[in-house]
């Protein structure tokens, strides 16, 4: 599962070297796009025929990752270490409220709306302006292959083969 969260953090980098040639790239746009990637991961393997225990298990290791990585990414900010558990909570409750977010865009039954997702990257600063709805489409295209992958086969090294390119 190390080597899933590795190639989620490149598809992080190639999506920011995309997005944000002009603007200042910080933690929250890095956390925003993790998050959306991680959520695509987490939705496809449970909403897949096959879903079992060894997913949920894949999963939560995924999520631990994560959470370590939002641990260092803070402290390499100079957040101190009596207040890091606090910003590393703040920030995990907004990645399970994200995921609530998200769920309704991916589950709906009438279709996905491009529209209303774009105004959720605007919302959270993945993008800034409808500059860059050409991209979106591309983006929104991939974020649904992942979820299939994630559905269909074994997770393993090559989930991100193609994608975000």
């Amino acid at each position: 599962m190390k080597i899933i969260y590795l190639e989620t953090i490149k598809s992080v980098k190639r999506i920011t070297k995309k997005l944000y040639l002009t603007e200042k790239l910080n933690f929250n746009h890095t956390f925003e796009i993790t998050s959306l990637l991680l959520f695509c991961i987490f939705f496809g393997s449970k909403t897949s025929s096959k879903f079992n225990k060894n997913d949920i298990n894949n999963n939560q290791i995924l999520m631990d990752y994560f959470i370590r990585d939002i641990d260092h990414s803070l402290r390499l900010g100079g957040i101190g270490d009596m207040s890091i558990g606090k910003y590393v909570k703040t920030y995990v409750k907004r990645f399970y409220f994200r995921v609530s977010e998200l769920e309704n865009f991916f589950s709906k039954r009438e279709g996905f709306d491009n529209n209303k997702f774009n105004e959720y990257l605007i919302k959270y600063n993945i993008i800034f302006n409808n500059s860059e709805i050409n991209y979106t489409d591309n983006l929104i295209n991939d974020l649904q292959s992942l979820i299939k992958r994630s559905q269909n086969l074994k997770i393993n090294r090559n989930l991100y083969k193609d994608l975000f390119n």
